[in-house]
This record gives structure tokens, C-alpha cells and sequence, in this order.
């Protein structure tokens, strides 16, 4: 499958001092959307949506609960237990001079911000409570 996620925004560096745990869980509120239309809308996804487990619970509610902490309930697109995996192509377009984005920025630390908001948080204090189309949440990793 093939999908593409967009963020329109800062993207902030996520230096040493300051991680914006804020900021990372803002990004990942704008994937949190595009990926739940895209389980609501893909074949193989919405395949778990609506497929029932033995519990007469939709699988992907199954996935919630697993992932479950911090008061939120996570379905991430990857997971091991399932064997899915991804490959990440990922484009910057910023304005500025050519060159200035690898030359005048920290480009490690703004994908690092990037990819911290593409997962599950690693701890509550990177978390705000989740709003009730955030039940559950969906990331890709």
C-alpha cells in the first residue's frame, strides 16, 4: 500500500535542551487524522475496522487496547505482532535559499522531531489528554 502523509508547519529542532514534547504531539495530531481516514478508507485496513475478534470487538479496537497507556489508546500502522513494516520517503520544502535547509538548520535534530511524532510516545510527559476523536489514536508506529 501506498499513502502519503501531509504536515503543514514548523518543524521545530528537537535540540538536547528543549525535546517540544508539545510540539511533536501537535504533529502527531495532524498524522492522528489522516491515518484514521486511512484505516476508515484502505481495503486491507478497513479489513480490521470491520472484521470482529472472538470478543465481537472490531480487531483494531483489539490493537487499541494492546497499546494502551498514558490514557490514550494507540493503533499504530506498524507493528510487529502483525508483521507490518514501512519504508519512509520524506520531502522538505521550506522557502529560502538552495542548499540553506542542509547549510543554516539542523536538519538531524528537525527529522528527529519528525520521527518522534510518527510513534507511540515513549513517555506521558510528551502527551496531552486526548480529545474524544482521539479514542483511539492513530499513529504509524
Amino acid at each position: 500500500m501506498r499513502f502519503r502523509l501531509f504536515y503543514e508547519g514548523d518543524l521545530l529542532s528537537s535540540a538536547n535542551k528543549s525535546k517540544r514534547p508539545a510540539h511533536k504531539h501537535d504533529i502527531r495530531r495532524a498524522f492522528h487524522k489522516q491515518l484514521q481516514e486511512l484505516w476508515r478508507v484502505d481495503g486491507n485496513l478497513r479489513d480490521w475496522v470491520d472484521r470482529l475478534d472472538n470478543n465481537d470487538v472490531p480487531k483494531f479496537q483489539g490493537i487499541a487496547d494492546r497499546y494502551g497507556k498514558w490514557g490514550h489508546r494507540w493503533v499504530p500502522l506498524v507493528d510487529d505482532v502483525h508483521s507490518t513494516h514501512c519504508s519512509l520517503d520524506v520531502l522538505m520544502l521550506r522557502p529560502g535559499r538552495v542548499g540553506g535547509l542542509i547549510v543554516e538548520t539542523d536538519i538531524d535534530n528537525r527529522l528527529k522531531t519528525l520521527f518522534d511524532a510518527l510513534q507511540i510516545p515513549t513517555s506521558q510527559s510528551q502527551l496531552e489528554p486526548p480529545t474524544s476523536d482521539e479514542d483511539p489514536f492513530f499513529c504509524s508506529a
